[in-house]
């Protein structure tokens, strides 16, 4: 187990969750403080079979490290160290997702995957969850897109600058960033508390081909998959 600020692990350890978020702390974007419970659980587990439980020294580790997170909510996150394997369901506690999370890739996971652990607080508005994309994944322009939503409130980006024009600012940096990392359009989650800013993930994103040529006379690295239908 490691604190995800530690420093960056590479996706065979920390999952491709973990590995993401690790290069995301090293740009220095917001990300929420958090653990990771590496692969070697499931690897224990693979040996071990029906028998397998958490080693004692970790499960205390993770105790402590439950309590010292600073957040009202905890998110729990499978994190494979492959594409293919899903992410955890939702959960009573924070305790019994984490257990539940544990046993659920011990007894089925096909893949190497380790559990993201992260701390959230329940903030006042301008809070909620968004969507964004580092630039329009169908025309390839320059400006992001996505959405905001708060409540029973939706919203775009530009609706969301308005509303709260310093975290604007700070995601729409935030995205630039995520773009220079991965060199090409991507998707980024992400949360505001209170309207503080947290990068939840940033991953490539399909887009079409209109957009990867524009891509590519920006200098940037299309990804290899298009858009349904483009």
């Amino acid at each position: 187990m490691h604190a995800l600020h530690d420093g960056a692990r590479a996706a065979e350890v920390a999952g491709l969750l973990g590995a993401r978020l690790g290069s995301l702390i090293s740009l220095d974007l917001p990300v929420a403080p958090g653990f990771v419970i590496g692969t070697a659980a499931w690897q224990l587990a693979r040996l071990l079979g029906e028998s397998w439980e958490l080693p004692a020294t970790v499960a205390e580790e993770v105790r402590d490290a439950l309590d010292e997170l600073d957040g009202d909510l905890l998110t729990v996150r499978a994190a494979p160290a492959l594409p293919g394997a899903a992410a955890s369901p939702p959960w009573a506690t924070p305790a019994e997702r984490l257990e539940a999370v544990l046993e659920s890739i011990a007894r089925h996971a096909a893949v190497p995957t380790a559990v993201i652990v992260q701390a959230h607080a329940e903030g006042l508005p301008p809070s909620g969850h968004g969507r964004a994309f580092t630039r329009d994944p169908l025309r390839g322009t320059v400006w992001p897109v996505g959405e905001f939503r708060s409540g029973r409130c939706v919203m775009t980006l530009d609706g969301l600058s308005r509303w709260t024009p310093a975290a604007g600012l700070q995601l729409r940096a935030a995205l630039s960033r995520v773009e220079s990392l991965q060199r090409g359009v991507s998707e980024v989650s992400f949360t505001l508390e209170a309207g503080r800013l947290w990068i939840d993930d940033a991953r490539p994103a399909r887009h079409s081909r209109v957009a990867a040529e524009r891509i590519a006379d920006a200098g940037l690295t299309p990804a290899p998959a298009a858009c349904p239908g483009s």
